[in-house]
């Protein structure tokens, strides 16, 4: 019922929040801007003007580097950060690690602030979850508050390099989905009306 989604793509981290199955978009359609929570308030200034924004702190750029892959093969990463702590390359551990650090502190956050049942993680930050998911659930827990760590469920996204398309097909058709045959006579009505 309730879940916060956070994607970490080339351009940063976006999100959303459904509370009751609804999505929560706030007075001007900017919650679930988590990108731009604040995890370290001596860190660096922000596309967005404001310090130490989760997007500063964690970035897919950081650990194509790290790893040498290209952007290319972006969907690989979870798999080469997973093998590479594995065989505990020290800078890739690095790497991942203070991600995961900042990334938790983020998650804290939202899990204090929403209480949700369900994180899930897609792009970049996936691969963060299925390099470490025991360290990602364990930091993000660690100072949150006890009713509301109960029952959290930390997740990789599982709808893989796709997820964005998908969940833009899934609004654009969210009306036909529900009531195929009211969305055909709405057209046919509106048919006849411009005839």
């Amino acid at each position: 019922d309730d879940l916060v989604y956070l994607n970490g793509g080339a351009s940063g981290v976006g999100g959303g929040v459904l509370i009751g199955r609804r999505p929560f978009g706030g007075a001007e359609g900017y919650g679930g801007e988590l990108g731009h929570t604040l995890v370290d308030s001596g860190g660096e200034l922000c596309h967005c003007g404001a310090v130490g924004c989760l997007e500063t702190t964690v970035g897919q750029d950081a650990l194509l580097e790290v790893t040498g892959l290209p952007r290319a093969r972006a969907d690989e990463l979870g798999d080469v950060l997973a093998a590479a702590l594995e065989a505990g390359d020290p800078p890739i551990t690095r790497e991942v690690e203070r991600q995961i650090d900042n990334l938790a502190v983020a998650l804290r956050n939202v899990v204090n602030i929403f209480n949700p049942s369900l994180v899930v993680l897609g792009g970049f930050l996936g691969s963060l979850h299925a390099a470490d998911p025991d360290r990602i659930l364990a930091r993000a827990t660690a100072q949150a508050l006890p009713g509301a760590r109960e029952a959290l469920r930390i997740r990789r996204a599982a709808l893989g390099p796709d997820r964005l398309m998908i969940g833009a097909a899934e609004l654009a058709f969210a009306r036909v989905l529900v009531d195929p045959s009211g969305v055909m006579r709405a057209a046919a009505d509106a048919e006849r009306t411009t005839a």
